[in-house]
């Protein structure tokens, strides 16, 4: 009986274990769920632009605000000067009179009429400036487009157009006064500075050629 017992109680200890390591098979400790940490967004920059520098465009110069008057002999020479050189007419900017005093020392009350164009990139030097002087100033206006002369052939930022430069021209024709750096020239074509200066100079000329005979016909 005794011996049935302990057979008995064996056999309740075994069921016991049993159960016990099914249950611990059957469920595993569930792994803690860790939720990924998001990122913040970066916030979205708007670009800055840098403004153009008021009163100048992309060629450097200073752009004033006040047009040119002209009259009827300037607007003549400027349209057969654009037409005798066609496409190799550079100057393609229209200064102001804010520009006539900044870049080139005339001031307003010494002219009543004025044709003034240049290049718009800074490579290119080409000018075509007329004015119509007002009475006693003639010299002022002829020595201030001389200065400026004498001072861009001294400018050594474009070598390149220097002979150009030495060879314009400043002509005064009855009550007006010109400046005159316009034309090109194949420039393969000659070996000497001397040489090629004397080419822009009969470019020039084509320009005062036209200027006297509009002028002078009067």
């Amino acid at each position: 009986m005794r011996h049935k017992r302990l057979m008995a109680l064996s056999l309740v200890v075994v069921l016991a274990f049993t159960a016990c390591g099914k249950k611990n098979t059957d469920e595993p400790t569930p792994t803690p769920t860790v939720a990924p940490t998001e990122t913040p967004a970066k916030p979205t920059e708007t670009p800055t632009e840098t403004p153009e520098e008021p009163g100048k465009d992309g060629s450097g110069e200073e752009v004033g605000a006040t047009e040119l008057t002209s009259n009827e002999t300037l607007d003549k020479i400027h349209e057969e000067v654009k037409a005798a050189y066609g496409e190799n007419y550079l100057p393609n900017m229209t200064f102001t009179a804010e520009n006539l005093e900044e870049m080139f020392g005339i001031k307003a009350d010494w002219y009543d009429a004025a044709i003034a164009e240049g290049p718009m990139m800074s490579a290119h030097v080409d000018k075509l400036i007329g004015i119509h002087v007002t009475e006693g100033n003639l010299e002022n206006v002829q020595k201030a487009l001389n200065e400026y002369h004498d001072a861009i052939a001294k400018d050594h930022q474009y070598p390149m157009n220097l002979l150009k430069v030495q060879a314009s021209v400043v002509e005064t024709v009855g009550d007006y006064v010109f400046f005159v750096m316009l034309g090109t020239i194949d420039e393969m074509k000659y070996t000497e500075e001397s040489d090629m200066i004397k080419a822009f100079g009969e470019q020039n000329q084509i320009a005062v050629d036209i200027i006297k005979k509009n002028i002078e016909a009067k």
